[in-house]
């Protein structure tokens, strides 16, 4: 049984993420790819995900962000 939030966050972290929609924060962008802030992160991560490279990103910009077979694509900016 479930006890606590973080023994909740704990478990959900280990199950495979299914193919969705989410919003991040872009934490910065150049050639290789963008880092996201996700929510509840303070920072971004080192990994870089591939964008619509028909969008100009910038560094603090909230993002639409599909997520599919363990990775995510940057879609477009929101607001």
């Amino acid at each position: 049984m479930i006890e606590t939030y973080a023994e909740a966050q704990l478990l959900e972290a280990q199950e495979p993420r299914a193919a969705g929609w989410m919003l991040a924060t872009v934490g910065a962008v150049d050639a290789s790819g963008i880092t996201l802030i996700f929510p509840g992160q303070t920072e971004a991560g080192t990994k870089k995900y591939k964008s619509n490279t028909a969008i100009t990103f910038t560094a603090g910009q909230r993002v639409l962000v599909a997520r599919d077979s363990g990775t995510c694509i940057v879609v477009c900016p929101v607001g």
